[in-house]
């Protein structure tokens, strides 16, 4: 017998012949071959189950679990492939774990790929995660966050936020954090001793510098690529006490900052980064003391500040254009004294802020970054001080308080003449009305006043006298205020409570209608919280406050 297989396709059929001859000798020939009967078809997988069973919403700092159970008719194995946005984010599960951080709020499209390496079925969700408050604790026995301003204290770069923090081992150092709970961490132990207290972050060609001091050096220039590696002393500017570092502002690719080395006190220094590119700009004060470079703002590619040359000139409106020759003071302001300039703001290309002159009264000024381009706008209070603050921008129009002789602190508005300088409405006709915090939203400025009530409440002004009034009074029945007036996706935040009290202080929210006026997070029920400073930074809201169990940390929405 004798088998032959013809294998084709994959249906076999065999067969076996018998034959005899002369009735002597029996052949029998086995036959094996294979007739097609037409193609086969895979069969795809079997999605019989997953969960969740729709589309789902959960809230920051959540997880979500998702699972699916599939099936295969022609029993072939298969893989799993879990994706998010079209992102391979997990394979080989019948299981995927959502987590959110700080900063997850958004729409998410998942899905998971079930194939058998032929036939592929897909399973979908929209997930969406909401914006919520959370407090980012780092020390569990007290206070976390630095006691600073946030913007003084805090970076976003990179979509990591970088702050000073001390946790329950370590005093104020450098920290980070990617909105999860795992991606928050120490950066470095700068100062193992006590406290390096980093503050005054810029970022500068995709590194962050600071000033910071470790254990065995004072306040210096300090750096931070996000590692622990990479953050080190960019320079030790003075070897023999303290450098002072302050003011760290960006301007046309370097670092200008307040410093001291050994032998000058304050003056203006610059920085490329390196310790080679860090030097003394120019000695402005060369006689006693330093000059305080301070205040620093860019206008027209020029860096202007305030500084003083005392006794040649005292402190008045300086410039730099990076160069030593290029460093000198706009205007002698005030020849028989100091004019402090301050406050300054820049508006239809002139830069204009608060200063007094020979007279001694403080006004409201303007330059061009010129001697002759630098003049008083108006004599706003000729029989003393009217201190223009709080300036903002609406419509080619600035905006400030200010008091004149007849009106304590009233809304006003300039065009930069003396003509089209005046008060937009004497709001509290009795007495001042304490306006601060203008905040645009919407082509309307809103901020906090108070009328002959005598309640600061939230107000609003579209720039006429008829468009000003009261939007809603936060506490009509005792004496809290708006404070920390700040803008977010055309909502602004704010904080409300008592001067005196930093106690029993809570979060606000309004869109600018009395009804849309509100209480977005009571921080401590038991009326213990204090809110020191709210902040937008990248998209984020930032608030430092305290609470009567967590101390003092960083509340990020």
């Amino acid at each position: 017998m004798k088998e032959i297989n013809f294998l084709k396709n994959k249906r076999n059929i065999s067969i076996t012949v018998l034959s005899s001859i002369a009735l002597i000798v029996v052949i029998v020939i086995a036959v094996t071959f294979s007739i097609p009967l037409g193609p086969v078809t895979n069969r795809a997988p079997i999605i019989t189950g997953f969960s969740p069973s729709s589309n789902i919403s959960i809230d920051e700092l959540e997880s979500q679990l998702f699972q699916v159970n599939a099936s295969d008719p022609d029993g072939d194995t298969f893989q799993y492939e879990w994706n998010i946005d079209d992102v391979l984010v997990q394979n080989d599960s019948l299981s995927y774990t959502f987590h959110t951080g700080y900063f997850s709020s958004g729409v998410y499209e998942l899905n998971v790929a079930v194939s058998d390496d032929e036939e592929v079925v897909i399973q979908s969700w929209t997930l969406t995660v909401n914006n919520v408050i959370g407090m980012l604790e780092i020390n569990p026995t007290g206070d976390g966050f630095h006691s600073g301003d946030i913007e003084d204290s805090a970076i976003f770069f990179n979509e990591i936020l970088y702050f000073t923090a001390q946790n329950e081992s370590n005093n104020y150092e450098l920290w980070r954090t990617n909105g999860t709970i795992a991606g928050t961490y120490m950066v470095k132990d700068i100062n193992p001793t006590g406290s390096s207290e980093p503050r005054f972050f810029t970022e500068l060609n995709g590194v962050i510098y600071f000033r910071a001091q470790n254990e065995t050096d004072n306040y210096e220039l300090w750096r931070t690529d996000g590692t622990e590696e990479g953050t080190y002393m960019t320079t030790e500017i003075n070897p023999t006490g303290n450098s002072i570092i302050s003011h760290i502002t960006k301007y046309n690719n370097n670092l200008y900052f307040q410093a001291q080395n050994r032998t000058d006190d304050e003056e203006l220094w610059r920085s490329n980064g390196t310790a080679a590119g860090t030097y003394l700009l120019k000695d402005i004060n060369i006689d006693i003391g330093g000059s305080y470079p301070g205040d620093f703002i860019e206008m027209s590619g020029i860096l202007y500040f305030s500084a003083d040359d005392f006794p040649t000139y005292g402190t008045e409106l300086w410039r730099t254009d990076g160069s030593k020759v290029g460093t000198y003071m706009v205007k002698d302001i005030n020849p028989t004294g100091y004019s402090y300039p301050s406050n300054f703001k820049v508006f239809n290309g002139d830069l204009y802020f608060l200063a007094a002159n020979q007279t001694g009264n403080n006004e409201l000024w303007r330059s061009n970054g010129t001697d002759m381009g630098t003049h008083m706008v108006k004599d706003i209070n000729p029989s003393g001080d009217s201190y223009p603050n709080h300036f903002s921008e609406l419509n080619g129009i600035l905006y400030f308080s200010a008091e004149n002789q007849t009106s304590d602190r009233e809304l006003w508005r300039t065009n930069g003449t003396s003509a089209g300088t005046y008060m937009v409405k004497d709001i509290n006709p009795t007495g001042g009305a304490s306006i601060s915090g203008l905040t645009e939203l919407n082509e309307i400025l809103y901020f906090s006043a108070q009328n002959e009530s005598k309640n600061l409440a939230l107000w609003r002004t579209n720039g006429t006298e008829s468009g000003t009034y009261m939007v809603k009074d936060v506490d009509p029945f005792g004496n809290k205020s708006p404070f920390s007036l700040t803008e977010l996706d055309d909502i602004i935040y704010f904080g409300v409570g008592e001067s005196e009290d930093f106690g029993n202080r809570s979060l606000w929210r309004t869109d600018g209608t009395a009804v849309g006026t509100f209480l977005f997070k009571d921080i401590d029920p038991s009326g213990n919280a204090d809110i020191f400073d709210i902040s937008a930074l990248n998209g984020y809201l930032l608030v430092s406050a305290t609470h009567a169990v967590y101390q003092k940390e960083l509340w990020i929405y």
